[in-house]
């Protein structure tokens, strides 16, 4: 396969995979925060504080994650310029319309 029909066979699939990154990381907060604000109620501040390490850490965690299986994917790909352009394409246009795209 030539290195343009990696670019585009690869860009959209690892545009997703990012989008899905952040909604994963997004979900995983909302779920600490949750827990936090009940053990913060029950005045549990060794969980409480556990939440608050947790939640720090959750972002590293998930970009680890994310890249890990970006690498993965992309193989030798990984360092090809056209590749990223075409994803910031793709991701652009799969954020077109949320209200919340600037979180992405």
């Amino acid at each position: 396969m030539s290195q343009p029909d990696i670019v585009a066979d690869l860009a959209p699939r690892i545009a997703v995979a990012i989008r899905d990154g952040f909604e994963d990381y997004h979900a995983r907060f909302a779920a600490i925060t949750a827990r936090a604000r009940l053990r913060f109620e029950q005045r549990d501040w060794t969980a409480a504080r556990q939440d608050a390490v947790e939640r720090i850490a959750l972002y590293d965690l998930c970009i680890a994650e994310r890249m890990d299986a970006l690498r993965r994917m992309a193989g030798d790909a990984i360092g090809v310029r056209a590749l990223w352009l075409q994803v910031h394409a793709h991701y652009s246009a799969l954020l077109q319309g949320l209200i919340d795209a600037e979180l992405y």
